[in-house]
């Protein structure tokens, strides 16, 4: 039993090790992402100028609705004295 405890330990470690890398892999491509849509911007086609402002708008808008959410929700669970989840 002792090795069923331990074993499922470290299976999730091993597991949130491999998720946190995929994320930071994410991240990076979020970044470069970016700088196409930016890089866009510049475009001669006016079509493609208005489809990168566009997208760019639209994910920086939700991003800070987002974090406004984050935000009003970490000061319930502060409020409510629970604070954040510990997943």
């Amino acid at each position: 039993m002792a090795e069923d405890a331990l074993f499922q330990v470290e299976y999730r470690h091993a597991r949130r090790a491999a998720l946190d890398e995929a994320i930071a892999s994410m991240q990076v491509g979020a970044i470069e992402a970016v700088e196409a849509l930016r890089s866009a911007l510049s475009e001669r086609s006016v079509n493609v100028r208005i489809r990168a402002a566009a997208i760019l708008l639209e994910h920086a808008l939700a991003a800070n609705m987002q974090f406004n959410l984050d935000e009003r929700l970490r000061a319930l669970e502060e409020a409510s004295g629970e604070g954040a989840p510990t997943w």
